[in-house]
């Protein structure tokens, strides 16, 4: 297959000599003067690419220097990526490519900026979102055994050569198909996942230090717990955590790291449960003020409500200037559990539909 890369930096350089490993023809272009060893590098971007099948597009999308994590950030205005070199390589590209061809950017953007405005850019050729799986270091070794290769698509776009192009990269690859937002979502949210991953374990750290305990001993005892710690367990929206035990543990954690002069990531932690159960109840008061609830329990199918997130919501449904009724006297019932059962001709919200689907 005749493949091109635009950008032959971190991503770009590993990722093409991959490609020509593989089987395929591969040219490349990038603004710098760039030499790699396994492709040819032709320093005009059209001369490069207008008899590609699939074009890669692996530019940056950078911050200001300030905010790249070397030095404090969190003080820094937040901002956006820098999305002007996509641009400009697109509406480029856009110029000569035909419906034949393909265009993959595989660089990160945040969520809506190809329906916004990335998208609307390609005209004349098929288009599509795949950003990849990689770490520094191990570029190429993660796009030949990738977590899964993603594809965002407006559903318009050809994806069945990229499809083919990846499956002789990988081994029998997990590939996923879905909207453009989706596929931003699932890359930021992969990456940021990872932070705040690392985030615990550094505080498992810091806590052991402070007591004078082994933290490496006590990350790997979690590691190993696959039922629920590293599982798909709990991976689904809707309400939030409950129960006798998470939201006191939590507390009491806010006040060791209190005592032990440390950062305090658990009383955060709250704050950011408290607020997502506001903006669930106006979410609800948004289609009825009179709201009745299926159940009351912190978990499908348990009674006991100590810690229950479903109370928590009401509390936010009153402050907020809504009733909480019987089922009877209500416009809108709130459907607490998936398998809660709900009286016909009753106006439900279900957030487990809501907030999961497509």
């Amino acid at each position: 297959m005749k493949v091109g890369f635009v950008g032959l930096g971190k991503l770009g350089k590993p990722c093409s000599e991959v490609a020509v490993d593989k089987g395929h023809d591969v040219t490349g272009f990038d603004s710098a003067n760039v030499r790699v060893r396994k492709i040819k590098v032709i320093p005009n971007m059209k001369e490069a690419m207008e008899d590609r099948d699939i074009v890669f597009v692996a530019v940056p999308t950078p911050h200001e220097s300030e905010y790249g994590g070397e030095k404090p950030t969190s003080h820094l205005k937040s901002k956006d990526f820098d999305n002007s070199i996509v641009k400009d390589v697109l509406t480029e590209l856009n110029e000569y490519m035909t419906k034949d061809q393909l265009i993959v950017l595989i660089s990160t953007v945040l969520p809506c900026s190809n329906d916004k405005s990335l998208s609307s850019i390609v005209t004349n050729t098929n288009y599509v979102y795949s950003p990849f799986f990689i770490a520094q270091g191990t570029v190429a070794e993660d796009f030949m055994n990738p977590e899964m290769f993603l594809i965002g698509t407006d559903n318009n776009s050809n994806t069945k050569k990229l499809i083919e192009f990846y499956k002789t990269i990988a081994d029998n690859p997990r590939i996923e198909v879905c909207s453009f937002k989706e596929a931003e979502c699932i890359k930021v949210f992969y990456n940021t996942y990872i932070t705040q991953k690392i985030n615990f374990a550094n505080m498992i750290q810091d806590v052991a230090e402070k007591i004078d305990t082994n933290s490496t001993y006590i990350c790997d005892v979690l590691s190993k717990c696959t039922q629920r710690i590293v599982s798909p367990m709990y991976m689904k929206p809707g309400l939030g955590d409950g129960g006798s035990c998470h939201p006191r543990d939590n507390i009491a954690l806010s006040f060791l790291a209190e005592n032990l002069e440390l950062y305090d990531m658990f009383r955060e932690t709250m704050r950011i449960r408290e607020k997502q159960a506001e903006t669930l109840a106006k979410a609800v008061l948004e289609q009825g003020s009179k709201v009745a609830f299926t159940s009351t329990g912190f978990k499908e199918g348990v009674d006991n409500t100590d810690g229950s997130y479903v109370l928590l919501v009401q509390h936010y449904i009153e402050e907020n200037g809504g009733k909480i009724v019987d089922i009877e006297d209500c416009d809108i019932l709130f459907k607490s559990w998936p398998a809660d059962e709900t009286p016909d001709n009753t106006s439900v919200f279900d957030v487990w539909k809501k907030y999961g689907k497509k």
